[in-house]
């Protein structure tokens, strides 16, 4: 080949580069603003990877059943060691294996807690909004985000076919079916007018902090009644094939990286369908020499208050989630034997950070009993 050629073909890379850094830079962009706004799991998310590496003793890892629950500068200022609350909601059993790989990228934790709603819950399809949630969610710079979607194809139901929708629910098979979820500015390219100030966070990988790690504050109320006797149920039931792949990939993760596993199941308003699934789930843990927990079975040790601690049916709020991370970080602390190693600047990040997060967490405490109902209200 003669100099004018290989001038071309590198002229040609140059290009291709540019292209492709200026399109993930504007797709970026444009991405809906509930995704990266506010006090929002967008935002817990990038924050993970300002966390220098190796200080996370603890990655709670899952869907809101995971952000709407676990507080992780509750966890330090009880127990000292620390943690980091990481997910996304909607992301299903299809997802945790390429998102715990990212996690693990700059992380090394001794101890991950999966929580188990939503793989439990999962089909062996996955909702457009599933999908986007969680891969919009994610840097266009990683491979899992790329592995995620190409690990979902063949099982996306587009928006207009689910059922709820009047479709058949059935999954889009075509060809080409996930490029507009790789290149997701194929579906934003007309959001521009909605571009804001946070539109830009995306770009700020590594240097974005969380101020709460990871946790998603939840002030409102909303009465619940549960079934006391669902956590008594014995019978099992089978879990769709993603569902007890995901397990099973999670238990060969932990084996592969040397670290331990916890699975639970928050108190919420655990159906009898919630209950059997995780039965069989805990079988499959328990044969791998892991530890699996309901802690609706706990209710009255955790202290939870089923007319004031949670935001919604699956989730608690700021109040409820203090509660039960106070009572789970001392099972963990005396179980795994946890303790605070951080020391220097490390330490006195998370110190600072302890003292910003009382102050949001009062605020945050003072809205939430503003909307408390009296018992006159029943």
């Amino acid at each position: 080949m003669n100099r004018t050629g290989s001038v071309l073909i590198f002229k040609s890379l140059i290009f291709v580069l540019i292209f492709f850094v200026l399109l993930f830079h504007i797709s970026g962009i444009l991405r809906p603003s509930i995704t990266i706004e506010g006090n929002n799991e967008r935002l817990g998310m990038l924050g993970y990877y300002a966390e220098p590496k190796n200080t996370i003793d603890v990655l709670y890892f899952g869907s809101s059943d995971a952000t709407a629950f676990w507080i992780p500068f509750k966890a330090y200022e009880q127990a000292g060691f620390t943690s980091y609350t990481y997910g996304k909601s909607m992301m299903r059993a299809s997802m945790f294996e390429d998102m715990l790989d990212e996690a693990l990228k700059t992380q090394s934790p001794s101890l991950v807690i999966i929580s188990l709603r939503t793989i439990l819950q999962s089909g062996d399809t996955v909702e457009e909004a599933a999908l986007r949630s969680v891969s919009d969610a994610l840097p266009y710079s990683t491979i899992n985000r790329w592995k995620l979607i190409f690990r979902n194809r063949g099982r996306i139901v587009p928006a207009g076919n689910l059922i709820e929708n009047g479709g058949t629910g059935e999954p889009d098979t075509g060809l080409f079916a996930e490029v507009p979820y790789y290149f997701d500015i194929m579906k934003y390219h007309d959001n521009w007018q909605n571009i804001w100030e946070g539109s830009y966070h995306y770009r700020s990988i590594g240097e974005f902090e969380s101020g709460t790690k990871g946790y998603f504050v939840r002030t409102g109320i909303q009465p619940q009644k549960r079934d006391g006797s669902v956590p008594k149920i014995q019978k099992t039931t089978e879990l769709s094939s993603s569902a007890e792949t995901a397990l099973k990939s999670l238990i060969r993760t932990a084996d592969e990286n040397g670290f331990d596993l916890l699975f639970v199941m928050p108190p919420y308003c655990e159906t009898a369908q919630d209950r059997m699934l995780f039965n069989r789930a805990a079988e499959i843990i328990s044969a791998s020499g892991y530890t699996a927990i309901d802690f609706n079975e706990l209710y009255d040790e955790i202290g939870i208050d089923e007319l004031n601690d949670y935001y919604d049916p699956g989730h608690t709020n700021v109040i409820g989630a203090g509660k039960y991370t106070g009572y789970l970080a001392g099972y963990l602390s005396s179980r795994y034997g946890l303790e605070n190693h951080l020391s220097g600047q490390d330490r006195s990040k998370w110190d600072q950070g302890l003292e910003l997060w009382k102050a949001e967490e009062k605020e945050a405490i003072r809205n939430c009993l503003s909307k408390r109902k009296t018992i006159f209200d029943f």
